[in-house]
């Protein structure tokens, strides 16, 4: 597996924890669908890297 790459990846993952956290904190106290969709987005890009760890860990160069 390309540790650079790799580390890359782990290091944006790392980076979107906090932002995530307070979109969850904001969406808990307001309910509101703004707050939703940003929750939302955060999740959706966090699985975005997850799924591609997981492809570079499938990859037959891994």
């Amino acid at each position: 597996m390309p540790q650079k790459l790799e580390a890359e990846l782990r290091k944006q993952l790392e980076d979107l924890y906090e932002p995530l956290a307070a979109a969850n904190v904001a969406f808990h106290n307001s309910q509101s669908a703004e707050d939703k969709a940003v929750v939302q987005k955060f999740e959706r890009q966090m699985n975005k890297l997850v799924d591609q760890l997981i492809a570079l860990e499938d990859s037959p160069n891994a």
